[in-house]
């Protein structure tokens, strides 16, 4: 096993577990970045990190849920645009947090139509990392939030691992099928993953998403959309035909027609980031979660308390 503390891992039968067969593709070592390095700030500027708990759990894996727990146990906490026992300036850096975010698809979809043009100051690396890590720093040190939930924190779990050295980490897990199902089909599949150049060419990306922050340039050649990583799903070459021909129908009769290599690896890509994430944690500090397996969830998040 992973760890010895076995107890903090789904227990035999989950329903989260993954298959038995599943042999993910090979990702590189998790490398943190640096946070206050990237906002050119010094931590010995700022209050204490205040960060107890983050979740690695990608969106979709009952990341609310969990929230919803820590909300009722009185930790101020953020969820994507959700938040809880804040004050009201925590909302405004959390939904700038967001726009950072969702800039880096849309940055890379500007790459694409226009290969050749220069990056728009808010599609270049160094602004964009020093906005987002200073927004982040400001969020678990002066805004003394204590949880972070979902996407884009679980992005940069080693980042904050680095900041917050005794961060307990819970990570919400579902099926690697079922999650490729149901975001794709509730979200587009429009996560961003991280495929640096140096990657051999029969890799896929990273949910981690630091190492295409490092360096100068534009925000596009080194994402991938996990829409496209699924690309094998689909009978189409337009990223646009896929979304109206298929996003507007049932996915499961096309899902069970597609159990393909390509998706195969895809979902391979999604088991490999929750290894990836399992390996990286100190076990001590590493509780996986699966929201399905008991209809109570105050139950089944009590333990990292």
């Amino acid at each position: 096993g992973l760890h010895t503390a076995a107890c903090r891992l789904l227990p035999a039968g989950s329903k989260c577990a993954a298959p038995a067969h599943f042999a993910p593709p090979p990702l590189p070592p998790v490398a943190a970045s640096d946070l206050w390095h990237w906002a050119n700030l010094s931590s010995r500027e700022h209050p204490p990190v205040s960060l107890l708990i983050a979740n690695a759990g990608m969106g979709t894996t009952g990341t609310r849920a969990f929230h919803r727990f820590l909300c009722d146990a009185g930790y101020r906490a953020v969820h994507y645009w959700h938040f809880c026992n804040v004050a009201p300036q925590v909302e405004e850096v959390g939904l700038r947090i967001i726009s950072h975010y969702n800039r880096i698809r849309g940055c890379m979809l500007q790459q694409r139509a226009r290969p050749d043009a220069p990056p728009l100051p808010a599609c270049r690396v160094g602004q964009w990392r020093r906005l987002f890590a200073r927004d982040v720093l400001w969020l678990v040190t002066v805004g003394e939030v204590q949880a972070l939930n979902d996407v884009p924190y679980a992005n940069f779990l080693p980042e904050l691992l680095k900041i917050a050295p005794s961060l307990r980490v819970a990570h919400t897990l579902r099926e690697p099928y079922l999650w490729t199902e149901r975001r794709v089909r509730q979200h587009g599949g429009d996560d961003s993953l991280c495929l640096p150049a140096s990657t051999g060419p029969n890799a896929t990306g990273s949910f981690f998403l630091a190492p295409c922050m490092e360096g100068p340039g534009g925000i596009g050649p080194q994402f991938q959309s996990a829409l496209d990583v699924l690309a094998g799903l689909y009978n189409k070459t337009s990223l646009d035909q896929r979304v109206t021909d298929k996003f507007t129908q049932p996915l499961d009769a096309a899902l069970a027609r597609a159990f393909t290599a390509q998706h195969d690896f895809a979902v391979g890509t999604v088991h490999a980031h929750n290894l990836r994430v399992a390996s990286h944690v100190p076990p001590k500090r590493y509780w996986q979660f699966c929201y399905w397996d008991d209809d109570n969830a105050s139950r089944i998040f009590a333990p990292i308390l």
